[in-house]
């Protein structure tokens, strides 16, 4: 199936009239028509949409641990993912 891609402006509402196609009498076609959206108007943005715009973020110390190491290694012996030593291991070089 080929497909031929046109523009084209209602002059009238609810008639669109094609012409120059590359058919012939007889010929069946399928026919979809897509709404271009209108180019003259901008997005409308509330400041909803940009919660954080104009917000001052600072990072005093980016690299630090979220938690103590101490809290680390409490939270990781709990952790049930493990199955050996080896596994630990394994992980803790990825």
């Amino acid at each position: 199936m080929n497909a031929h891609k046109l523009a084209a402006t209602l002059i009238e509402d609810g008639t669109l009239i094609l012409k120059g196609l590359p058919f012939h009498a007889g010929d069946t076609v399928e026919i979809i028509i897509l709404e271009q959206p209108k180019t003259d108007t901008q997005p409308q943005t509330s400041p909803s949409d940009y919660p954080l715009q104009g917000t001052v973020l600072r990072y005093d110390e980016p690299f630090k641990p979220a938690v103590s190491t101490e809290d680390w290694e409490a939270i990781s012996a709990t952790m049930t993912e493990w199955n050996s030593k080896a596994d630990e291991l394994a992980y803790r070089n990825l």
